[in-house]
């Protein structure tokens, strides 16, 4: 997970020979604090309009499956496309998607802007893949994309602050025109970005976002053997989505019924946006040490651990505290964790497609369950609760697997049966 680091490592290597990529980079930002306003207020926008929290977590999980079932179809839609035509689709479902949320009252409407979510996301995420592969040399995809996952966490930092700052007791117009304004900053600097390349690769060959062609048995039998050899991380990469999706799904209903909080709700997802920025300064020194699944595996149970108070805690003080010590020790676990994938890629390059399927398979199965679950129990529990259930089973999990993972897992069969393919 790309940091503050990764930003200062970059300017001072390029200085500002990367306009376009900085230019973008400020698209993302805004973009980021639109949705991450949305994302905000769309659990307390349920809750106002008479949904439970159970159900509620049902419709907010809807739009990762609606997500997932657009990845099958992208690739056929988006197949010769690049991010700039991606890009004005995603600004238009943007500017249409918080007047249907914010009209919405039924959960048919609900859960068709959840569907509108989630394929927004992803022609999000396609878009700044095909930037990056459009506007850098190979040799600087590694840290351009961190440039930009930079500013998007920069971005989802920002956001709930100004969200509980405009929320107060309940669920606006005000809430949505103030994200309209940031889709707008957004918009502006995506011109200046097309007026940067207008004259930059006018004659590029548009780029393939999906080139697979794959036998489907054969596929199918390469994902089982992935998944097989990876079921430890890719259990710690669910629960790290699933914690993801907890925070943003009833982190703001929690922030909400804090007493003596008022408009500063938000300093409880900010707390647990903030270490994200910052772990990259003492990541590489820790697993160099324990490794990384190891590193991954103590820093997600300690971070657990600390949510555990949550359940009885209610100084508001002592909570935002709880969530950023923890937050700090779950940032550690998900760089460690993608660090795992990237050393299994450069073991068995030929399975790459497969080893990034099923990471992708497994986030989209976490931001499935994440909301659901987080629903369920804060309904049945309460929110502070839920936080310390989920907390409890991450710990028994973590235990299970660092008494059942092998230090190593090679993966000379999985090189082999991809060759073989």
């Amino acid at each position: 997970m790309p940091t503050l680091r990764h930003l200062e490592d970059h300017v001072r290597q390029y200085g500002l020979k990367h306009k376009p990529l900085y230019a973008f980079s400020l698209v993302i930002f805004f973009f980021c604090v639109f949705d991450g306003i949305l994302t905000y207020v769309t659990p307390l926008l349920l809750v106002q309009n008479g949904f439970s929290e159970a159900t509620m977590g049902l419709i907010i999980g809807s739009s990762s499956v609606a997500g997932a079932l657009f990845d099958f179809f992208i690739c056929r839609i988006f197949r010769k496309s690049d991010y700039r035509l991606i890009f004005m689709i995603l600004f238009v479902i943007c500017t249409i998607y918080p007047l249907i949320l914010f009209k919405a009252q039924s959960a048919w409407i609900f859960l068709l802007a959840m569907g509108l979510w989630g394929i927004y996301y992803d022609l999000f995420n396609f878009g700044r893949f095909n930037f990056a592969g459009l506007n850098l040399k190979s040799s600087e995809h590694a840290s351009g994309s961190g440039v930009l996952q930079v500013f998007r966490a920069l971005g989802y930092l920002v956001a709930p602050l100004l969200a509980g700052m405009v929320v107060v007791e309940t669920v606006n117009l005000q809430a949505f025109e103030f994200s309209w304004i940031f889709l707008g900053f957004g918009f502006l600097f995506f011109l200046l970005l097309l007026y940067m390349v207008r004259k930059q690769h006018p004659k590029t060959p548009e780029q393939e976002l999906c080139c697979r062609t794959v036998n489907l048995q054969k596929e199918f039998y390469l994902w089982a053997a992935a998944s097989n050899l990876l079921r430890p991380v890719l259990i710690v990469t669910v629960l790290l989505c699933v914690f993801d999706s907890f925070f943003w799904t009833i982190g703001p209903l929690y922030a909400q019924s804090l007493h003596g909080v008022g408009g500063l709700s938000g300093l409880l997802l900010m707390a647990y946006e903030v270490p994200i920025l910052g772990v990259g300064w003492c990541i590489g020194a820790i697993t160099h040490k324990r490794g990384k699944k190891r590193t991954a595996f103590y820093s997600l149970g300690i971070g657990s651990a600390l949510l555990l108070p949550l359940a009885f805690v209610t100084n508001p003080v002592l909570i935002i505290g709880l969530v950023f010590c923890a937050a700090f020790f779950i940032s550690i676990a998900t760089p460690s964790v993608n660090g795992a994938f990237t050393d299994y890629i450069a073991e068995a390059p030929t399975a790459e497609k497969e080893i990034v399927g099923i990471n992708d398979f497994a986030t989209n199965i976490g931001f499935v369950i994440g909301p659901i679950a987080a629903g369920l129990l804060a309904e049945n529990l309460g929110n502070g609760a839920a936080f310390a259930v989920l907390a409890l089973v991450s710990i028994g999990i973590v235990l299970i697997l660092l008494k059942t993972t092998p230090r190593h897992i090679g993966m000379s069969s999985l090189e082999l049966a991809a060759e073989t393919a």
